[in-house]
């Protein structure tokens, strides 16, 4: 363990992480509400609903992953080991892909399955949710390193 325990007596949210969860969440669902607004344009109803939920679950997925640390980088985040996480980030795909490609699950979500194409750009778009956060973790390091130098 590289840090010292949280004190019991402090809340396990702080103001701060409230904040900034709930400003991540605005972002994630402004890709949402954009994706879906494209698709809706060129696709029909039920595969722009199923575009608008690949990419809201992939920018879940990528919030999970940008959140493993706020000090490093996403890159760095992933080196380190967790079994867990992988396990997660499988099933929620293969979650994903059933309830865009299995009959019975399409029709009971009312989509339609997405072509190939339409998937990869819901996942671009999706991941596209987490850029913001990324470039504002690595703004704080570039100052974190300027401030520590004497």
């Amino acid at each position: 363990m590289h840090r010292p325990p949280r004190d019991a007596k402090e809340p396990l949210f702080g103001g701060a992480t409230l904040l900034l969860a709930f400003v991540q969440g605005l972002g994630a669902l402004a890709v949402v509400m954009v994706a879906f607004a494209w698709a809706h344009a060129r696709l029909t109803e039920p595969e722009a609903r199923a575009f608008a939920f690949a990419t809201l679950v992939v920018g879940n997925l990528a919030l999970i992953l940008s959140n493993r640390s706020s000090q490093r980088s996403l890159w760095a985040s992933l080196r380190a080991p967790n079994r867990t996480l992988w396990v997660v980030l499988g099933l929620a795909f293969g979650l994903l892909w059933v309830s865009l490609y299995l009959p019975w699950a399409v029709e009971v979500l009312r989509f339609a399955p997405l072509p190939a194409h339409e998937l990869v750009s819901a996942c671009a778009l999706g991941l596209l949710s987490l850029l913001w956060f990324e470039g504002i973790k690595w703004v704080q390091r570039q100052y974190l390193m300027t401030t520590s130098k004497p």
